[in-house]
């Protein structure tokens, strides 16, 4: 009972209500200096015991209140609701980053925004897996049979409809006999094999030939995607194998297998770490990435005729 009384919000109110009191005693009982000095003092010590009490309650409420106030900014079931999430870790960045980067600042923020926190995005990939086989023939040209395997992911819970795009750029070939070939001979979403559609077919300003397509999903927050591609290129023209993501993709497994009569050199693009190698035999490699691979981050493989 005593504990409740002390630790409510009426206590420091009626404490200085009772000093009041006792200085009012202590004045009326200005005849009798005895009287007047104790009811005068103790009416003094009660109130400012009481205001003391008052002001340690106020922080007391100010405390809790700023508690409160943190869980409405920070707190994920709040955080879900706001519209200016973006916004507000652009200001909390800058003010990180005023001291260090003055230069640079909003190029770095653009930077981490759109690549390492793309905010806009709704799909990212999940265990990517590609079997790569790569075979030179006797006039020089390579046929690249490549095995992309994934899943998509879509982050809004709300079965939104999503792209998945794909497609490979060729540089062009110095010499008009060597004609690059490229086909989708096969595209699979969960087990039901589907068509895609040409999104872009032609020749780019810098020398390449390029193909894009894509396949829209619909109607699940996940896809397995299976997609078979067949490439033919003259070694001569263009040397390199490369893959650069289009998406976030968490963790990448990597087979290849070649002919004998092709060296080939294995080299990150732009990752944060490293492949490490699981296997490394005369023609058979295998590389795996248990990281994040960002968007325009992958691998490149150089070809040498042996």
């Amino acid at each position: 009972m005593f504990k409740k009384f002390f630790s409510s919000t009426a206590f420091p109110i009626i404490f200085i209500l009772i000093g009041l009191m006792f200085i009012l005693l202590g004045i009326w009982a200005d005849l009798l200096p005895l009287w007047h000095q104790t009811w005068d003092t103790l009416g003094k010590t009660i109130f400012v015991s009481g205001a003391f009490a008052g002001l340690l309650k106020l922080m007391q409420i100010h405390r809790v209140f700023m508690q409160e106030l943190e869980k409405v900014i920070f707190e994920p079931k709040f955080l879900t609701n706001r519209r200016d999430i973006p916004e507000y870790w652009e200001k909390i960045s800058q003010e990180l980053f005023k001291n260090k980067f003055p230069g640079i600042r909003k190029k770095l923020l653009n930077d981490i925004k759109d690549t390492y926190l793309p905010t806009k995005d709704m799909v990212y990939y999940d265990k990517a897996e590609h079997f790569i086989e790569l075979s030179l023939d006797e006039d020089g040209f390579v046929t690249y049979k490549k095995n992309t395997s994934l899943n998509i992911i879509c982050t809004d819970g709300k079965k939104t409809p999503a792209d998945y795009e794909f497609g490979t750029t060729f540089r062009d070939p110095k010499d008009s006999q060597n004609i690059h070939s490229y086909s989708n001979t096969s595209i699979k979403v969960n087990g039901e094999k589907i068509v895609a559609t040409i999104v872009e077919d032609g020749k780019k300003a810098d020398g390449q030939t390029f193909h894009k397509a894509k396949v829209q999903l619909c109607g699940s927050d996940e896809y397995e995607l299976d997609r078979d591609d067949h490439i033919k290129f003259k070694l001569d023209e263009d040397d390199l194998v490369t893959f650069r993501a289009t998406k976030l993709t968490n963790t990448l497994s990597l087979t290849i297998s070649h002919t004998p009569n092709l060296e080939l050199i294995f080299m990150k693009m732009g990752t944060l770490d490293t492949f490490s190698i699981k296997q490394n035999g005369a023609t058979l490699k295998k590389y795996e990435y248990k990281g994040i691979i960002y968007k325009e981050q992958g691998y490149i493989i150089k070809l040498n005729k042996i």
